[in-house]
């Protein structure tokens, strides 16, 4: 789903890489408070999160009332504590870092420490505490993090928005995000991702192209069976990032891979009004008596559950069952997590996502296909929850083929406009199983939850250790899931 890859703006990355922001933008005669000076917000009535206050100390002590202040420093730094000293209130100085004298990637976060502190400032309701530390890492958002995730017991997702807001930005502390998820999961090392081999001529050849709505669409057609059509996600990627992941539904299934028009080898008109769910469905639909199917199922990915959704309110006497995968019903709701991706990027891909976007502004055009395929290859490792080596993510880039116009045209309705949450109790007699990943960071789970609880009798399962892509990553668990559900006659 390549817009939610590209969700956060090149000018919102290009913020978090230089570090720019609204208050050092301001007009210099604007009066800036303490508050907006040290990015002050409060978590709690007793527990207020900021930067270093050299210089306001004491009015921190005079103005907000703190009587106490932790810095956080790596190292532990006895003397960025003589002014909290010398303004008359208590001070210590914690480390989150346990192996500072390794390179930046390769330093790892003290749990143990952080766990400490959220379980002092959880118990601390006399004193008003101020916890700071410099702008240029992130050990004051991480500590948020932790306790937003023990304290509060906030989902992973909603912990990580927070700090988000607060200016977190991934690349300025390499390895704090592998630690965000170490943390929240219990684990000791993230998971690798790898994928069952697929060859070129297999994965990027053509299938065959049929007429279905006014376009021809390139079609693959594995097994016999019962019809399963794949419905990829984007706007405007293609069939590829399913394979060969759902060719084990072949085995039982007639599955028909196919690419949306404007996507893959598909033909793609150039005019807006071909690009609408509406009009998608339409094609789903003619694509259906094309190939003489009277009744399919639907395996549909992110955009590609609003595909579903629709066809299931348009046609739901050729609908037998629908599975949605890491999907939504409403843009508002997944709109409330755009940015997260892009604060999650490490340098080196922020830097491809902002030169990528340069280029195009400069010459006043939009992405073309190879640009914005490169964008989504950049963005493409924090779909994951575990970690792409350098293999598995040359192995995933392949499958990553995006049509702009499709992603430009569409990308309004399908991420902002669209609300199916009052069309949802009109999908009836279908039987319905929704997926999410756990560690979903572009659809939550609470997400795609919203679209399990409008569906009537829906099934709804949250997949673990897994984020975007849970075929990929919980394969086995994915396929048995998918598999059982296909395999249960549907109540007639």
């Amino acid at each position: 789903m390549t817009r939610t890859f590209l969700a956060t703006s090149a000018l919102t990355l290009l913020a978090i890489l230089t570090g720019s922001t609204a208050a050092q933008d301001a007009p210099e005669e604007k009066t800036i408070t303490l508050t907006e000076r040290l990015g002050i917000h409060q978590l709690t009535p007793h527990l207020l999160l900021g930067k270093l206050a050299d210089g306001h100390y004491e009015a921190l002590a005079k103005e907000l009332g703190v009587k106490r202040v932790i810095v956080l420093a790596a190292p532990a730094n006895a003397d960025l504590l003589a002014p909290v000293i010398a303004a008359g209130m208590k001070a210590e100085c914690h480390s989150l870092v346990k192996n500072i004298n390794d390179p930046p990637d390769q330093q790892r976060v003290d749990f143990q420490t952080v766990r400490e502190l959220v379980d002092t400032l959880r118990s601390s309701t006399e004193d008003i505490v101020y916890v700071c530390g410099d702008d240029q890492h992130d050990y004051v958002n991480f500590l948020e993090f932790t306790y937003r995730l023990i304290a509060n017991n906030e989902p992973v997702a909603d912990a990580l928005r927070a700090i988000v807001e607060n200016g977190f930005a991934g690349h300025r502390s390499p390895g704090m995000v592998r630690d965000m998820k170490l943390l929240a999961s219990g684990l000791q090392e993230l998971p690798n991702v790898s994928s069952p081999p697929i060859s070129n001529t297999d994965l990027l050849g053509k299938g065959e192209l049929i007429q279905a709505g006014g376009a021809k669409l390139h079609v693959k057609q594995l097994g016999k069976g019962d019809p399963v059509y794949v419905l990829h996600g984007g706007p405007g990627e293609t069939h590829r990032l399913y394979r060969p992941f759902f060719d084990v539904f072949a085995q039982k299934h007639k599955v028909v891979y196919y690419d949306q028009r404007g996507c893959g080898y598909s033909s793609k008109p150039q005019y807006a009004e071909a690009y609408t769910l509406e009009m998608l469905a339409k094609e789903l639909d003619s694509l259906r008596q094309a190939l003489g199917h009277d009744r399919i199922s639907l395996i549909a990915h992110s955009t590609g559950g609003l595909i579903a959704v629709r066809y299931a309110l348009d046609y739901p006497e050729h609908l037998e069952k629908m599975v949605i995968v890491s999907s939504w019903a409403s843009g508002e709701q997944f709109m409330a997590y755009e940015k997260l991706i892009g604060a999650l990027m490490p340098i080196e891909d922020v830097s491809i996502v902002v030169g990528i976007q340069k280029e195009a502004t400069n010459k006043g055009r939009h992405l073309n296909d190879q640009e914005l395929s490169l964008f989504a290859q950049a963005a493409a490792p924090q779909g994951f929850f575990g970690v792409l080596s350098g293999k598995a993510r040359a192995d995933w880039n392949r499958r990553i083929l995006v049509g702009s116009f499709a992603n430009t045209v569409m990308s309004d309705e399908v991420f902002k406009t669209v609300d199916l949450r009052p069309k949802l109790e009109k999908v009836l007699g279908i039987p319905t199983l929704v997926i999410a990943g756990e560690y979903d960071f572009i659809t939550p789970p609470s997400v795609v939850r919203l679209l399990a609880d409008g569906i009537k009798g829906a099934e709804f399962h949250v997949l673990p250790l897994c984020g975007h892509f849970s075929f990929v990553e919980q394969n086995e668990a994915f396929t048995t899931l998918v598999e059982e559900f296909l395999a249960t006659p549907a109540p007639k």
